[in-house]
Formats: structure tokens, C-alpha cells, sequence
């Protein structure tokens, strides 16, 4: 940095419409080093952001999402000192999704998932969640749109806090459930990376300290007797700050691949 405010110094004092006279050598050094304590930083550089609430939900917290209307997929950069510009997102302000997060110890599914504390509601699907100071793990899914339910052996980390760019976290849990009569087992392998460190700009906010999570889950499921395998690849963008427990902005892209069943989704939401 002081090789490039030396630099930048001595083209302003050698530019020609400056009727000061010109120096040189080490008289010339001597002034540039004594500018250097009047130039101003770079002032787009960002503190390092350490995070610990990320998904620390607690019981009865609510927000709303907007969904973006969107024709391809966005790009997404990582790194640090990043400027993500989405602030030409169209958004519907009747398109929304709703999040809520309940007790699961009191829901019609604790039976499934009897170590879940909460879960969360976002829109049609449940995840089943308990947070601590140290990590948030998860239990498993439920869809309530088919009731078709996914519970883990054993807790899958989610994060662990707290988090700061180029963290990293990868879990593996091992499933073995029925569900329509079926019966299945298989296992999650989950990468979580702290990838993205800057400002996010949304078309209803900009947020600045924000840290970005790439979310990477590979999962195969196994029907017992037939042999068919599910292989579901999902990758899920998030973005926090430290005024937010929920994300700020999501992006979820999924496939899934199967004998019978093939189907790819991508979305994104934003943070009302």
C-alpha cells in the first residue's frame, strides 16, 4: 500500500501545471514519506467478520421472504471486500414465503424427530433443528406437502460458531427410514464453506459486514428390496449479518436423479 500511495504522490507532484519546484532524489523521498501519514486509506476494506448467529433461531421467531423473479442464474462471487450488486432483482411484493419457528418437542412430529428442539417452517418444508452456542445441527426434513420424511441417525452439523471467512465444516450422517411403505437407507455428506466476505446490495436494503456460505449436500438413498437409488445434489448460497438470525438472502439449487423421478429447482429469496 505505501509502494502505491508513493507512486500515486509522486505523479501528483510531478504533474507539470504545479509551478512548485521540482524535486529530486532523496529530497523527493523525504517529501513523499512525509506525506504518507495525511493519505487516507482504502475505505472499501471491511474488519473480519466473525458471525455466531447464523440459524440460532429461537421459538416463535417470524419473517417473510420475498421470491425473486429471475431468468437464469445469478453469478455469485467469492471472495473478500466483495460488492454483491443485486439491486435490479424484480420483486412481487404478493410473492412471498413465510418462516416460522416452532417447538418440536409440541408438534406432531416429534415421534420422527424426538431430539429436535425447534423446527423451522419455510413455507411447505420442515427442517428439524437445535442450536447451543457452539454449532446448530440438524435432525432431518419433512415436506407437508407429500408428508414424505427424511430423519438422520444422527445429527448433522450445520455451523459451528463462531464462523469467519474461509471456515469450513463437513459432516456425514447416515439415514435409514420408511416412508409410503417403503423402506431406505443412505447417507448426507455436507460441506459448509464460508466462501464470501462484504457488502450485500438487495433492491429493499444493503447490507454491509455480511459473510456468505456455500451450503453443499450430497445425498443417496437406497430402497431396500428393489435396489433403486435417489441421488439428490442440493447447493444453498446464504448471506448473514450480525443483526440477523435467518439469512438475508438464500439461493437454492437442487437436483435429483432417480429411476422413476427427475427434477431440477432453483430459487431465490430475499429477506423482507
Amino acid at each position: 500500500m505505501k509502494i502505491i500511495l508513493l507512486i500515486l504522490l509522486a505523479l501528483i507532484i510531478s504533474t507539470p501545471t504545479l509551478k512548485a519546484e521540482k524535486l529530486t532524489g532523496q529530497a523527493k523521498l523525504d517529501s513523499l514519506l512525509a506525506e504518507l501519514p495525511n493519505a487516507k486509506g482504502d475505505t472499501n476494506l471491511i474488519a473480519n467478520v466473525k458471525l455466531s448467529n447464523m440459524e440460532y433461531f429461537s421459538i416463535g421467531d417470524k419473517n417473510t421472504y420475498f421470491k425473486v423473479i429471475i431468468p437464469d442464474e445469478i453469478k455469485i462471487e467469492n471472495g473478500q471486500n466483495i460488492i454483491w450488486d443485486y439491486l435490479e432483482f424484480y420483486v412481487n411484493a404478493d410473492n412471498v414465503v413465510n418462516q416460522e419457528i416452532f417447538n418440536a418437542k409440541d408438534s406432531d412430529y416429534s415421534s420422527i424427530f424426538p431430539d429436535a428442539q425447534i423446527y423451522e417452517q419455510f413455507g411447505q418444508n420442515l427442517i428439524f433443528l437445535s442450536n447451543d452456542d457452539e454449532k446448530g445441527i440438524s435432525y432431518g426434513t419433512l415436506s407437508l406437502g407429500d408428508g414424505f420424511s427424511r430423519p438422520l441417525k444422527t445429527p448433522l452439523k450445520s455451523f459451528v460458531r463462531p464462523m469467519s471467512y474461509g471456515m469450513e465444516l463437513t459432516d456425514s450422517v447416515g439415514v435409514e427410514y420408511s416412508n409410503q411403505g417403503y423402506s431406505y437407507k443412505g447417507y448426507t455428506i455436507q460441506n459448509v464453506v464460508c466462501d464470501g466476505e462484504g457488502e450485500l446490495k438487495l433492491p429493499n436494503k444493503t447490507y454491509k459486514n455480511v459473510l456468505k456460505f456455500t451450503i453443499t449436500q450430497n445425498s443417496v438413498d437406497v430402497m431396500q428390496g428393489s435396489g433403486s437409488k435417489i441421488n439428490v445434489t442440493g447447493i444453498t448460497t446464504v448471506w448473514f449479518d450480525a443483526e440477523h438470525n435467518t439469512a438475508l438472502m438464500k439461493v437454492d439449487k437442487v437436483e435429483i436423479r432417480s429411476q422413476y423421478y427427475n427434477d431440477d429447482s432453483y430459487s431465490v429469496h430475499i429477506l423482507k
